[in-house]
């Protein structure tokens, strides 16, 4: 009798998220970006970016915290809002450098034949968690956010 053989491709690989996905989701809610990372590293069984991702994200944590501190600490009230763009600066390099982390990944993944996984599950817990703050906003008339 014959041993089957096995080849490393023979299963369908798991679908991953493209670096496009990552960006976007990543600069819009950064926890779902950084999960989403690390799917794609377990997908991809590359664990060695595992580190990386987790690296990146204190450094991001860190940032996120001094310039939190900064606009509170050293700005007036009305001219916090400026600030607001350094924070969305920091979301959007994180966003890039998971984009370019997992460049040579998916690029290997598509050659040897894996799909993209679909962004619309992170799209719609980005939407959904969007309508709450709007419901939140709109039923105590902003004072969520701005006390009077």
């Amino acid at each position: 009798m014959e041993q089957p053989t096995y080849r490393l491709f023979d299963e369908q690989l798991p679908p991953l998220y493209s670096g496009r996905a990552l960006r976007i989701c990543t600069f819009f809610l950064p926890p779902l970006g950084v999960v989403m990372a690390l799917v794609n590293a377990g997908r991809s069984r590359r664990l060695d970016l595992r580190p990386k991702i987790l690296i990146a994200t204190v450094i991001y944590i860190a940032a996120y915290l001094l310039v939190s501190y900064i606009r509170f600490r050293f700005f007036p009230p009305e001219s916090q809002r400026a600030l607001r763009v350094l924070v969305l600066a920091i979301n959007y390099a994180l966003g890039l450098y998971f984009e370019n982390l997992f460049a040579p990944v998916l690029e290997a993944h598509l050659d040897a034949g894996g799909r993209l996984a679909s962004a619309w599950l992170p799209a719609l817990i980005i939407l959904g968690l969007l309508a709450v703050l709007v419901i939140v906003l709109l039923l105590t008339g902003g004072s969520a956010v701005a006390p009077r």
